[in-house]
């Protein structure tokens, strides 16, 4: 599935966070947990990923256009989430 993002706003995540919306891919080609993100749904349908981006833990808020992923934007996980993911990571196997 491609991927697609602004490219405005990926220069600003860049800048602000030092995350690359172009390496997105990466997320969801490895472990990662995806659910849907309700607090939107009245707009578009919208879903949060949660995955491993080089050694950061991230959030991806995301929505589907067409046959691609748009991404939103992204964050590093704070503590709670990491956990979380690396919980679910273990349990997997």
């Amino acid at each position: 599935m491609e991927i697609e993002y602004d490219p405005d706003k990926r220069l600003k995540i860049l800048s602000e966070r030092s995350l690359d919306l172009a390496q997105s891919f990466e997320v969801f080609n490895g472990f990662h947990l995806t659910r849907r993100d309700d607090k939107h749904s009245d707009k578009e349908e919208r879903f949060h990923t949660i995955g491993m981006l080089d050694d950061e833990v991230v959030i991806l808020p995301w929505t589907f256009r067409g046959n691609s992923r748009r991404i939103v934007t992204m964050w590093k996980a704070n503590d709670r989430e990491r956990q979380k993911y690396h919980d679910a990571r273990n349990r997997s196997g």
